[in-house]
C-alpha cells in the first residue's frame, strides 16, 4: 500500500493527484491531505512516514504568498524539519508549488526535496 501526504488547497489539483494515483496504483494507495498547516501537522504526525510527501507553498486560495505568513508550505516544512530532523531527510519530498520564491524557501529548509512545479509534475507521475 502506497501512502502519500499532500499539502494542497486547490481541489482541482487534489482531483488530479487522486486520478493519477488511481490509474497508477488502482486501490493500493492512501492520500492523507490538508489545506491548512495546523491540521496538516496533526494528520502528518498520526500517519508518518509516507512514500512521498507533496508540498504546495501558497495556501488559503492565495497566490505568491510571503513565506513569513503562518499558513504556507514553508511554515509546514520548517515544522517538519524541527520535529522529524534526521528521518525527514530519508523521505521523498516533492515541492509542487508554482511560487518559485516559496518553493526555494521550502527547499532551503528541506535540502533533500525536489522542486517540480505542478504543471510539470502532473505530466511526469
Amino acid at each position: 500500500m502506497k501512502t502519500f501526504f499532500i499539502l494542497e488547497d486547490d481541489s482541482n489539483r487534489m482531483e488530479r493527484f487522486n486520478s493519477i494515483f488511481k490509474k497508477r496504483f488502482d486501490k493500493n494507495y492512501i492520500i492523507y491531505s490538508s489545506d491548512n498547516v495546523e491540521k496538516a501537522k496533526a494528520i502528518f504526525a498520526d500517519h508518518y512516514p509516507f512514500d512521498t510527501i507533496f508540498l504546495d507553498h501558497d495556501l488559503d486560495n492565495k497566490i505568491y504568498v510571503s513565506s513569513k505568513e503562518k499558513n504556507t508550505g514553508y511554515s509546514f516544512a520548517t515544522w517538519m524539519e524541527e520535529n522529524y530532523k534526521d528521518s525527514i531527510k530519508k523521505q521523498q519530498i516533492i515541492i509542487h508549488s508554482m511560487n518559485t520564491v516559496g518553493a526555494n524557501n521550502i527547499k532551503s529548509v528541506l535540502p533533500n526535496s525536489s522542486i517540480i512545479p505542478f504543471n510539470v509534475l502532473i505530466k511526469s507521475i
